[in-house]
């Protein structure tokens, strides 16, 4: 019996690419698609990416975004400033509103933290400037004349050190920051919020997330 050669080629290379499987895509950051894994160097991914992990309370979506060494500070204003309150540490993918229930965190914002945040993410993420000229513009926020939130804008600074007045904060609550994640940073501020990502082993990492309360002296 004759074998057509052609038929028989074809033949072993739909076999041969059926004993591979079909190929394995990347997870999603998100339940909405978008963005692979590998954009988690790309910072609005990143602050989307916590946005959707807080909305969803997701604990290994959070695990994803934190720095495997140097974890997550939360940062609240129990006065005048923000200070370092609470670092949380990537694993176990616990969700995010059962990582602040302990007593280093006072009770209001063991309830509202997250939820600040992203609200925060929410509304500034669609009206986002990018390393603007005058971080201080009235459209960032002024206490001295009250700007309506639906007029406010955020701001992302791509290359910016968390700033010597951070540095003394956290010096006086005996905390030891790397340089790490504190020089050369990427920030996002939306008034009332402060999220900075810190560049490291190929990618961005969430490194300290503040929440604090306009104009209070």
């Amino acid at each position: 019996m004759r074998v057509n050669r052609r038929v028989l080629v074809v033949v072993l290379v739909g076999a041969l690419a059926g004993c591979a499987g079909p190929a394995t895509p990347r997870a999603p950051i998100d339940e909405r698609g978008g963005a692979a894994e590998q954009a988690l160097d790309a910072p609005e991914a990143v602050l989307r990416a916590l946005a959707a992990a807080i909305h969803a309370d997701d604990g290994a979506a959070l695990d994803r975004l934190i720095h495997p060494a140097h974890g997550l500070w939360l940062w609240i204003q129990p006065g005048a400033y923000v200070s370092p309150t609470l670092r949380v540490t990537a694993g176990g993918a616990v969700p995010p509103s059962a990582r602040i229930g302990g007593d280093d965190m006072i009770e209001y914002w063991r309830e509202h933290f997250w939820t600040e945040v992203a609200r925060g993410l929410d509304a500034g993420l669609p009206r986002l400037d990018r390393d603007p000229g005058d971080h201080a513009a009235g459209v960032y926020g002024d206490c001295g004349e009250e700007v309506p939130a639906a007029e406010l804008r955020a701001y992302l600074a791509t290359r910016e050190d968390l700033g010597t007045t951070r540095r003394e904060i956290a010096a006086d609550a005996m905390v030891t920051l790397a340089p790490v994640v504190t020089d050369q940073l990427v920030h996002f501020r939306r008034w009332g919020l402060d999220v900075w990502m810190a560049r490291d082993r190929g990618r961005l990492w969430v490194v300290h997330v503040m929440v604090w309360t306009p104009c209070d002296a």
